[in-house]
């Protein structure tokens, strides 16, 4: 047999083993190709990120010397407050009748003092921690437990507010008020707004002292100075910063790309949780871009969003409906710092109200605040025998002031005070 005849028999077996091996090969080879396409896209997308400056950790903090001391101040009082349930006796709604009357009976302040009782040690950590810095708990803490804890202490602070309003001192209604507020600091560190719920609480404690008693006006400015710090104006793109950066953090790193958060290789469904990933990225690109708008746009403009790439299963709806959950107590904390600009207006001109919201720039307000359900100036109404300050609300539908049930649909946002 010659080498011809040799060749002619080799070839075909040759060619159909090479056939085989790339049959074989070739979903490696497009696996491989589609987890490096997808890296480079996720290290392209996160050098971006950092080109902005923007987190692509949760950021931890260590706490050193006083904020390290209201921090744990903090840790023990969010334990105290744990066990604490709101209105478990059903006494709120005696509460809000003795509010809109002005007719305190004795019997209820008993029953409120017996709730705030038991936590009188927790009140006294958080007055102690409300005049100093607070930055974080620092790593290594449980925080679901934490926030719960903190805005049970606020809650509950608030109560004694209304306690020490209704027994005629100004100064610890005002204290308390401070370290209610305080208490809630955690939440805007880490680009979050109050709850509602704890806001009613505020909101109800405030109105109740200006109505009571005469705070002095170093007492009302340190209040101002407190809420105007909360009244985060980019919570919503703190809020998707935040969450991005701890969806970024639960990729770990691989040795390879040092100091990149990267999918690890040599996994099976590597490109398809990378490629996953990718459009997280881009869902919360798109998202960034729109609510940058002004007020009210950027609360529509998530509505225009695809959120196939963020999770099939949310939809517009319930992604407006958060975004107004988070938006709401920015509504109200600007109607609050309104009232409190009106109350020490009035103290600086013989007990005559504003004519408008503009006397009150630029002394007591830098100016006019913005009501995030219209993109308008903070409505303010005069009665007489005082006044409401509000937001639209939800429905951005100006009803007149209708503040008495604080959240209920078709309601304002904000606080009525009448001078008894």
């Amino acid at each position: 047999m010659n080498s011809i005849d040799q060749g002619r028999r080799v070839r075909p077996g040759f060619v159909k083993a090479t056939s085989v091996i790339t049959v074989l090969l070739l979903p490696f080879v497009i696996h491989a190709a589609w987890g490096y396409v997808e890296t480079r896209r996720l290290n392209a997308a996160i050098e971006a990120i950092e080109a902005r400056g923007e987190p692509v950790r949760t950021q931890l903090v260590t706490p050193v010397g006083d904020a390290a001391t209201a921090a744990r101040y903090y840790r023990a009082a969010a334990a105290l407050a744990s066990d604490f349930r709101a209105d478990p006796t059903g006494w709120s709604g005696d509460v809000a009748a003795a509010e809109r009357t002005g007719n305190w009976p004795e019997a209820l302040l008993r029953r409120i003092r017996s709730v705030i009782t038991p936590y009188e040690e927790m009140l006294s950590l958080i007055d102690r921690a409300a005049d100093l810095p607070f930055e974080d708990f620092g790593s290594g803490t449980t925080y679901n437990y934490l926030a719960q804890g903190l805005m049970q202490s606020s809650r509950i602070s608030s109560l004694r507010s209304i306690v020490k309003a209704v027994d005629g001192d100004a100064s610890g209604a005002a204290r308390s008020l401070h370290s209610a507020l305080q208490a809630g600091r955690w939440f805007t560190r880490h680009g979050r707004s109050f709850s509602p719920s704890s806001m009613v609480w505020f909101a109800s404690a405030l109105q109740i002292t200006l109505q009571r008693v005469r705070p002095q006006d170093t007492d009302l400015e340190r209040l101002a100075r407190a809420l105007a710090d909360a009244d985060e104006d980019d919570v919503l793109q703190q809020q998707f910063l935040e969450v991005r950066a701890g969806t970024l953090s639960r990729i770990p790193a691989h040795p390879w790309f040092i100091g990149k958060p990267v999918v690890p290789l040599f996994v099976v469904d590597r490109p398809w949780r990378t490629h996953q990933m990718n459009r997280q990225l881009t869902w919360y690109a798109e998202v960034l871009k729109v609510i940058d708008a002004p007020w009210p746009d950027r609360i529509d403009a998530v509505g225009t969003v695809d959120y196939f790439n963020l999770d099939a299963q949310i939809t517009r709806e319930w992604m407006l409906k958060s975004i107004e959950y988070m938006v709401t107590p920015v509504a109200v904390i600007r109607s609050l710092r309104t009232a409190i600009a009106i109350e020490r207006y009035r103290r600086a001109h013989s007990e005559q109200l504003p004519a408008s919201l503009s006397d009150l720039s630029p002394s007591y307000l830098p100016a006019a605040l913005i009501d995030p359900f219209t993109g308008q100036p903070i409505f303010y109404m005069k009665m007489p025998n005082g006044y409401t300050v509000y937001s639209a609300g939800v429905n951005r539908r100006d009803d007149k002031g209708d503040v008495s049930v604080q959240w209920a649909g078709g309601s304002d946002l904000g606080i009525a005070v009448r001078h008894f």
